[in-house]
């Protein structure tokens, strides 16, 4: 059953049937159900809830991680050779992390 909340899809358009129905393009009939306006009513298209956003984090010091803590890094040829800038250096992560420097 929809109800004003429900999220629909009409003419490649998606929005709340609340919205829809402001908008003039949904109407509530007699029988309780949601119907399109036009010369061909029908249910518009009810889209399943969308599952719960989980954000999942980068590993601790790992080039994102790095990123997103404000500092620069470099690609190495393999993740041993990643290299984080550090006072106008580039150190391998490992040896930062074993230093303090991070």
């Amino acid at each position: 059953m929809m109800n004003l909340d429900s999220i629909v899809r009409i003419g490649g358009v998606t929005a709340s049937v609340g919205t829809f129905v402001r908008l003039g393009k949904l109407r509530l009939n007699a029988d309780g159900v949601y119907l399109t306006v036009g010369s061909n009513p029908h249910p518009p298209y009810l889209l399943p809830p969308s599952p719960p956003y989980v954000a999942s984090l980068p590993a601790p010091n790992s080039l994102e991680d790095l990123q997103q803590r404000g500092f620069r890094v470099m690609r190495g040829k393999t993740p041993e050779c990643d290299r984080v800038e550090i006072g106008g250096a580039y150190f391998r992560i490992s040896a930062a992390i074993a230093n303090g420097l991070i």
